[in-house]
């Protein structure tokens, strides 16, 4: 699959959200009802939420983000699909889930990717290869684990695929973590995308294009600038 740039092979019909963006329960610099806003006026159909896990991976803070999502997702009248960025010692993946009621507890036994696969898919969410390419993604580690997986996110874009052959869907998302940088990279949706339910299944069907919309190391420039917010800074420095 191409890596498509946007307006490429994007229909009247398709839904554009971003697959991979933070907010300031994590290390974003806004609050999940600003994003939706934002995102709303960039004429995005969705965002999804993957703040970085908290220490410990403690499910009662992954519990209270999810139901900040959820009430900014209804105060907005805008779809936020909640999930979680993990840093594994195979490389990062994103957790997306179909509810904003979060149940599971993750011990030590969850600690590695197959284990974690396992206690995503039993709660209906997905796992994703987060930004694949990139240093602190899976890359070559998704040939090997690739059965754990449910999709590749692909922004930035490749210079060489060297994951061609793995038939897994993909995905893009701007790793966003200013407003500023919104949709720099998203998911085309083929059709409407009315529920949490029907993002999740379409991306498992394949029905998803990744669409690159501006270039990956201008929203890394302009991400920067969250470094002049000193509110940023303190929650940074004392977290």
């Amino acid at each position: 699959m191409a890596f498509i740039v946007d307006g490429d092979i994007l229909t009247g019909n398709s839904t554009l959200i971003d697959m991979h963006v933070h907010s300031n329960c994590s290390d974003g610099t806004h609050n999940p009802a600003s994003l939706a806003r934002h995102a709303k006026r960039r004429g995005l159909g969705g965002i999804a939420i993957v703040d970085h896990a908290p220490k410990l991976w403690d499910s009662r803070v992954i519990a209270k983000r999810f139901r900040l999502y959820r009430d900014a997702s209804a105060h907005a009248g805008f779809l936020i699909l909640p999930g979680v960025e993990f840093s594994l010692s195979e490389g990062h993946v994103l957790a997306i889930f179909p509810s904003y009621d979060f149940s599971l507890h993750f011990g030590v036994e969850a600690w590695d990717l197959p284990a974690l696969s396992d206690h995503v898919r039993s709660a209906g969410g997905i796992l994703v290869a987060a930004h694949v390419f990139r240093r602190s993604g899976l890359g070559l580690n998704s040939l090997k684990y690739a059965e754990y997986l449910d999709a590749l996110e692909y922004y930035p874009p490749p210079q060489v695929d060297f994951l061609r052959k793995l038939n897994l869907p993909r995905i893009a998302g701007s790793d966003s973590h200013t407003a500023l940088t919104l949709g720099f990279a998203a998911t085309a949706f083929e059709g409407e995308v009315s529920s949490l339910v029907d993002a999740l299944e379409l991306i498992r069907s394949g029905h998803v294009h990744p669409v690159c919309r501006l270039p990956y190391y201008l929203r890394k420039i302009l991400d920067l600038t969250r470094l002049l917010n000193v509110r940023f800074l303190v929650r940074m420095l004392t977290s």
